[in-house]
Formats: structure tokens, C-alpha cells, sequence
């Protein structure tokens, strides 16, 4: 089932799905870098069990080559509070880097990089690292 529609910010909607069927919601530009230009933060509530899967079909890398990345995004309830993020080996000079998303107002996410910075986040919000 896909959407065929387009949503902006702050705009809610029900979808009703039936056991196996799955819904595709994608950003309507490629630009997704540029706050406000992509899903991050998008809420989405069910009252059976189900799966989000995230996932971008464009990935550039310095090489000039594109590639499918993904994840499965996990229920609020067991997201924790403390993460190693490491850096790739491969190609040193390879874009790479994480989203950081708050779940709450006034979230205070701190970064040990080698020198300690402080940021806070509400609820929805993200930070790229």
C-alpha cells in the first residue's frame, strides 16, 4: 500500500492495515539534509503490534557510488540512554554520521568526543553527529 498523499509538518492521518500489509511513507524531495526536509521526528502510534522500518535508496559516498541503507526503528519503551557511536574504517574521508532524536522535551544529550559538549533537545527534534 503506498500513501499518495502529501503530508507536511505537523499533519496527522490514520491508516488502517490488515495482517501482512505494509505502508510506505517517503519525504516528497531529495533534499533531506535541510531542516524541516525529511520524516525525522514523525510519530507513529498503533494499537496492535507492528514493525517501521527506515530506509534511503541514495546514499552517496565520495566514490560517486549509491547504495540502500536501513534500520528498524524500535519502540520508544526500550530506546536507552547511553550509545557508542563509531566511525567506519573503510574510507576515511567517507560521509558518514548519526541521528539522534529526542524523545522527550527538554532531552540533554551529551557528546564525549574528546571534549564534552551539551546540547538539549525537544521532544521530536534531532541533532546529526
Amino acid at each position: 500500500m503506498s500513501g499518495g498523499r502529501t503530508c507536511c509538518k505537523n499533519v496527522s492521518y490514520s491508516i488502517t492495515l490488515n495482517a501482512g500489509q505494509t505502508y510506505n511513507v517517503e519525504n516528497v524531495t531529495r533534499f533531506t539534509s535541510v531542516a524541516g526536509q525529511n520524516l525525522s521526528g514523525t510519530i507513529v502510534v498503533s494499537n496492535k503490534p507492528i514493525s517501521v522500518t527506515v530506509s534511503d535508496d541514495s546514499v552517496g559516498g565520495v566514490s560517486g557510488c549509491f547504495d540502500l541503507m536501513g534500520d528498524q526503528i524500535v519502540p520508544v519503551e526500550v530506546v536507552g540512554t547511553e550509545y557508542i557511536i563509531n566511525k567506519g574504517g573503510l574510507n576515511a574521508a567517507q560521509f558518514e554520521g548519526a541521528y539522534v532524536v529526542a524523545t522527550q522535551n527538554f532531552a540533554q544529550i551529551t557528546i564525549n568526543d574528546g571534549a564534552i559538549t551539551t546540547v538539549l533537545l525537544n521532544k521530536r527534534r534531532h541533532l546529526f553527529l
